[in-house]
């Protein structure tokens, strides 16, 4: 068994591995969608790993030979950074209820006549 033989049976098993990570989490939110809190923030997740797979399928397609162009490794770098939109999008998803994002920032004024802070320590 070559280096080569393994590189490429690794590399497959990890694109097979994020399909079937895909496909769960798909199956859960289409058999059990009233169970699912924050679905579309969990179908964002699943289409991550969908770009993910089809970009890192893309990039194994012209490392092994089966594609010879080198705009196989452009669609591949396309789908990771669509990938990384969509888990960006996700996490603020997620997040969106802990953020606050209508506080007051203003800086309150030093008003005259009042004591406190370090002067009077």
């Amino acid at each position: 068994m070559t280096v080569e033989t393994v590189a490429v049976a690794v590399f497959a098993a990890q694109v097979c591995v994020l399909l079937v990570c895909m496909v769960v989490v798909v199956n859960v939110l289409v058999r059990r969608a009233d169970a699912v809190l924050y679905r579309e923030g969990v179908l964002l997740f699943a289409a991550t790993l969908g770009l993910l797979s089809v970009g890192a399928g893309a990039n194994f397609a012209y490392d092994f030979g089966l594609v010879e162009t080198r705009l196989a490794v452009l669609v591949s770098y396309a789908f990771y950074v669509a990938a990384s939109a969509c888990i960006v999008a996700a996490a603020a998803y997620f997040a969106r209820d802990f953020v606050e994002t209508a506080r007051d920032r203003s800086v309150a004024e030093n008003v005259e006549g009042e004591g406190g802070g370090f002067e009077d320590a």
